[in-house]
Parts: structure tokens; sequence; C-alpha cells
């Protein structure tokens, strides 16, 4: 590979990549809302999309988009003091963004579905994905009437998921 070729060229460096991590809020509320502006005022030049759920104090976010963009910002939520026990839980490569509709999307949820997404998410099922993208777009869980809180065999509390991840 030429040695002159910038980061942005290489082509790997540009695969649609999906990050999952989750960290600690380390500010209040008016923190986490301009954590929420800053995304999604900055996002759209840097092509990267996602969403940011919030639950107690803990942030679980899911961001898509080039691989170097999100190891760029990835960098930059790391160093953030904001964030504390920053924790990556999934990485893997995209076909088709799942919130290419939203820079960045913020929802409030309680302790049974915090655990459903971040259990979800981190093992990639698609159905928790496809279920948050349909709650964002339309205000509503699908599954809101039969609320179940576990991802397969992986149901564990919230707040004993925060410790295992």
């Amino acid at each position: 590979m030429n040695s002159s070729m910038s980061e942005v060229d290489n082509p790997i460096n540009n695969e649609l990549i999906q990050v999952v991590y989750r960290s600690r809020s380390n500010t209040d509320e008016a923190g986490e809302k301009s954590i929420l502006e800053a995304s999604r005022r900055n996002n759209p030049s840097r092509s990267v999309s996602g969403v940011l759920v919030f639950h107690a104090g803990w942030f679980l976010q899911v961001l898509e988009g080039p691989a170097h963009e999100i190891r760029n910002l990835l960098a930059v939520i790391q160093s953030d003091p904001r964030h504390v026990d920053f924790l990556v839980l999934r990485l893997t490569s995209l076909d088709v963004r799942y919130y290419d509709e939203w820079s960045m999307v913020g929802v409030t949820v309680d302790a049974d579905r915090f655990a459903t997404l971040i259990t979800g998410l981190m093992y990639g099922r698609s159905e928790v994905a496809q279920l948050l993208r349909e709650f964002i777009a339309g205000g509503r869980w699908r599954d809101a009437d039969r609320h179940v809180t576990q991802a397969g065999s992986q149901a564990v509390a919230a707040s004993e998921l925060l410790t295992l991840v």
C-alpha cells in the first residue's frame, strides 16, 4: 500500500461500521442534553448516525458510520470527563445502517427496557435493533402490551448487567 495514502482514502477506514458502547454519566441532565445536541450538530459532517439511550445515569450508545470517523469519535468520547466506566460492547461491520435517519436521537428508558436493549445490542440481535428503531420512528414500543425484558437466555437485571459488562 502507498504510504502517502491518507486515512480517508484507505478503503478499510471507510468501511461502514457500528459500535455499541456503554458508559456512566458523570454530568447532570443539562450536560447530558448538551452531549445530545453536540452529536446532532456534529455528526452529519462526519457521516455518523445513531441513538443515545439514557437510563439512571448510564448511557448506551449505538454509533454508525465510516470506520475512521467512528474511531476518532470514540477517542473523543472516551476522553470526555462526562463519560466514565466506558466500555465497547460490540463492534461490527454493516452493509446497511439501522439508524440512518437520525444524526443522533435520544431515548430515555426504564430499567427493564435498558436491560433488554443493552443485552440485545451487545449480542447483535437484529430484532432488538429493529424494536428500538420502530420506537424512535413511532413513539411507542411494539411490545408494550407484552413487555418482554429478556433477550434470549442472557436476561439479567439492569443493575447486574452493568456490573457484568
